[in-house]
């Protein structure tokens, strides 16, 4: 599987992890994104995190 690294904006603050990653990549369905994150493949700033995790403008996902 490719890695993508994505740096969060002011645009994005607040929005929760899932709603971000499927308006920022195109290649992956809402509902591969969202066993990604359930299997803890997904991580914000370094730690594994929820779907419905909010992030912060400065977050590396």
């Amino acid at each position: 599987m490719q890695r993508y690294r994505f740096d969060v904006d002011a645009v994005h603050e607040k929005k929760r992890l899932d709603v971000f990653l499927a308006e920022v990549q195109t290649e992956l369905t809402r509902s591969r994104l969202r066993k990604l994150i359930d299997q803890e493949r997904v991580t914000v700033n370094g730690s594994p995190c929820r779907a419905g995790t909010r992030l912060r403008a400065g977050d590396q996902v």
